[in-house]
């Protein structure tokens, strides 16, 4: 991890862990893929099986434990392992708890403790070729909030890693999930 210095205040530089075949995918899970109330446009794959259910489309090719799933499922382990590895800062700002709602962030690495809420707007605000890392120690659970880009930032450039899961409920949610167990 790289630290600039802006003005007398640190910023955390963070940088897009290497996804590898992992990025072809719009959803990957390892023991297995189930869809509902959702559309899902592009590939899903899964080291098992991939169940889309009769309120679930998905406009993409089904990967079930075939060469193209079993190296995408490699490559994301070890983009989450990338980002494991990367120690939190130590500053206050950059170290979150509760639900980070509300706030606007500019492009970093962010540590949350505990369960990571989102039940409002968060804004992430900066130019279109920086990152955002966001590592929850457990789990993250977004309902009724929004991620949203301000400042040219690309929603492909913002990552969630969970020691757990993430649970989307109502949540117009942005960004690359690397979960610990589920999403």
């Amino acid at each position: 991890m790289a630290a600039l210095l802006i003005g007398s205040a640190p910023a955390f530089a963070a940088s897009a862990p290497s996804l590898g075949s992992a990025s072809n995918f719009v959803i990957l899970g390892g023991a297995g893929v189930t869809c509902t109330d959702s559309n899902i446009t592009g590939a899903a794959g899964s080291l098992l099986t991939v169940v889309p259910t009769t309120t679930c489309n998905v406009a993409g090719a089904l990967h079930q434990g075939d060469a193209e799933a079993i190296q995408a499922f490699s490559d994301a382990a070890l983009a989450y392992e990338e980002i494991a590895a990367v120690p939190c800062p130590a500053d206050a700002e950059h170290n979150l708890v509760g639900d980070i709602g509300g706030m606007t962030l500019s492009p970093g690495l962010y540590c949350i403790s505990g369960v990571g809420l989102l039940a409002s707007q968060l804004i992430l605000d900066g130019p279109s070729d920086v990152v955002w890392v966001f590592k929850a120690s457990t789990s993250l659970t977004p309902i009724n909030g929004s991620v949203v880009m301000a400042g040219g930032g690309q929603a492909s450039n913002v990552y969630w890693h969970t020691g757990i899961a993430v649970s989307l409920d109502n949540t117009q949610f942005l960004g690359t999930i690397l979960s610990g167990t589920a999403v």
